[in-house]
């Protein structure tokens, strides 16, 4: 990221700064001494103004990677899934088939953790500073750059670099082990409820696994998009150029809603085929027609047409609305914890 960049740019600079400085164990004259002292008080202005200016931007920092981590972890899982599915399906009916890049995976991944390498560079950097810092203290001998020595290094270790998302993730190395492990959990889960249980993979509707991949992508993007948006109605900056996530949103939206809008279009069209049935028995009078109507529309009240998501998300006229309904809780949440902070 490049505010994480940028920032272990100017940490790397400061080191340099403070390593090419000479502390020689006797020093004769005010003079000598002076640069030295501008020099470590600079130093840590520096210091604290790189971590001011990233607390300045931290709510976009933050939203920025929460946005990556959201968009990007559900496209690297499925592409590893898809990766591994389409090896085995090949080896099996031994036939050619394209195999997913596993460059976009790793793409994906590295786009997750660059900014957690990021840091742990910029901490690597500090500790060196304060490496410098302390080698310095012990060499020199004068009293008023021993004391901005010891300022300088006391503030340093009392505020270290340390970024964490939302006061949970902690931006270090462990953050790509952690990635890839939550990948590998993710990949096993579906593998196994998809392939080794009872009910198996090709056993599974396809139209079941489309709805579940289309809402597990666009349902967050449609939160992060209702959030860009009123952000920026809130800070007044609405222009031409923020109608494209505007339409891609209402583009999500239909791509969800629209199965259970067909759906209940579908109800309605069986109710006026059981209407008609009735009316049709009603006016009946032949005992054979009579007979068929009745064995049709007894069929039809026993098995009505009902579409569910894993028996869990019906696609009806209700899921707009809990779709809706979703997306205001979470947007609320996420406004909570980032516009109306304190």
């Amino acid at each position: 990221m490049n505010v994480f960049g940028l920032l272990n740019n100017r940490m790397n600079l400061l080191r340099k700064s403070l390593e090419a400085m000479t502390v020689p164990i006797n020093i004769i004259g005010k003079n000598e001494v002076a640069p030295k002292v501008r020099l470590v008080r600079n130093a840590f202005r520096y210091y604290s103004n790189l971590l001011d200016n990233l607390d300045s931007v931290n709510h976009c920092v933050q939203y920025s990677l929460s946005v990556t981590l959201l968009l990007k972890f559900p496209k690297a899982v499925l592409l590893c899934y898809d990766s591994i599915k389409t090896y085995f399906v090949k080896i099996d009916n031994n036939f050619a088939m394209d195999i997913v890049d596993p460059t976009e995976i790793i793409l994906s991944i590295v786009v997750m953790s660059f900014p957690a390498m990021l840091c742990e560079m910029i901490t690597n950097e500090v500790e060196k500073i304060k490496a410098i810092l302390t080698k310095h203290l012990i060499q020199c001998s004068d009293n008023s750059l021993r004391f901005e020595l010891n300022i300088t290094l006391l503030y340093i270790c009392h505020r270290p670099f340390k970024y964490i998302l939302w006061r949970a993730i902690p931006l270090d190395t462990s953050v790509p082990i952690g990635i890839v492990s939550l990948i590998i959990t993710y990949v096993i889960v579906l593998i196994q409820l998809l392939h080794f249980s009872t009910y198996g993979f090709k056993q599974i509707p396809l139209y079941t696994k489309r709805l579940t991949v289309t809402c597990l992508c666009h349902v967050p993007k449609i939160i992060c998009y209702v959030y860009f948006v009123i952000t920026v109605i809130y800070k007044s900056k609405f222009s031409g150029y923020n109608l494209v996530p505007l339409f891609d949103m209402i583009l999500a939206c239909m791509a969800v809603t629209a199965p259970a809008v067909f759906a209940e279009l579908t109800k309605n069209t069986v109710d006026k085929i059981k209407k008609i049935l009735g009316s049709q028995l009603l006016r009946c009078s032949d005992e054979s027609l009579r007979y068929e109507l009745e064995i049709t529309l007894e069929y039809v009240i026993q098995r009505p047409f009902s579409f569910s998501i894993w028996r869990a998300v019906s696609l009806d006229a209700s899921l707009p609305v809990a779709m809706t309904s979703l997306c205001i809780t979470y947007v609320i949440v996420i406004l909570q914890l980032t516009q109306l902070r304190p």
